[in-house]
């Protein structure tokens, strides 16, 4: 068992918000970076901040992996965060919790999310299905080594999502050498000026599919933690709507 002595929780915002947690280091990404007030931006020191409307969450992962040199590091959002499983109130992960599903070998990542049809067939429904077509291809002649678990994924029924990790800094500089050599080499092949504001994220979109693939090549040990927002979970709603009933 690896102690782990310097984890730093990094959790991305584009707004100002106040229900961080306090053992979370705040990093502001966006037009609006500067009046976050965040403990630190994606804008300074060797970044891609100026590609946030359509790299979305990974300006700050770049700016992570390019300037902290943190033994283990997460990324969460200001409206997601890990927490503990409690059906009444969720109680987010706190750093000391975290720490000691580290040290038992585990990386963190969000529960998979269960879909209707394939990742490949739920991403032609909701974007443009020739930006992901590029990626496979890329991977195919690139990285054929990660073939074999590209078809695996794109023919999976669930996925984990939303870019977030916990993760050490070894296994998150070479999932990002890997990530951004393939989105860079098919940036400038996606045509952005036909999109509308939402399917401008597609580095964002594409990122999710590319980290299910990288992840089941490399096979880590994974603790998956339920993932709190600003909703409560579903039987948290259904068990306080059945209360309102019966006092009614």
């Amino acid at each position: 068992m690896e102690k782990v002595d310097e984890l730093k929780l990094f959790c991305v915002t584009h707004k100002r918000v106040d229900n961080i947690p306090s053992d979370r280091i705040v990093i502001g990404v966006g037009k609006q970076r500067d009046q976050v007030g965040a403990d630190c931006t994606d804008a300074i020191g060797d970044n891609i901040s100026n590609k946030n409307d359509n790299y979305c969450e990974l300006t700050a992962l770049y700016w992570i992996w390019k300037n902290d040199q943190s033994d283990y590091i997460g990324l969460e959002h200001y409206r997601r965060f890990f927490y503990t499983n409690c059906y009444f109130r969720p109680k987010i992960l706190k750093k000391e919790k975290i720490k000691k599903i580290l040290e038992r070998g585990y990386i963190i990542l969000p529960y998979c999310t269960s879909l209707e049809k394939s990742v490949y067939e739920t991403y032609r429904i909701h974007h443009d299905i020739q930006d992901l077509d590029q990626c496979i291809d890329l991977i195919n002649k690139d990285f054929p080594e990660y073939s074999d678990a590209c078809k695996h994924i794109m023919s999976a029924q669930k996925m984990s999502i939303a870019n977030m990790f916990v993760m050490p800094r070894k296994m998150l500089s070479e999932y990002c050498e890997w990530l951004f050599s393939i989105l860079f080499s098919i940036e400038n092949k996606i045509d952005l000026s036909q999109k509308d504001p939402y399917q401008k994220r597609v580095f964002g979109f594409l990122s999710e599919r590319l980290f299910n693939i990288w992840l089941y090549h490399k096979k880590p040990k994974i603790f998956y933690s339920r993932v709190y927002t600003d909703a409560p979970p579903r039987i948290h709603t259904r068990i306080i709507q059945k209360l309102k009933s019966l006092f009614r």
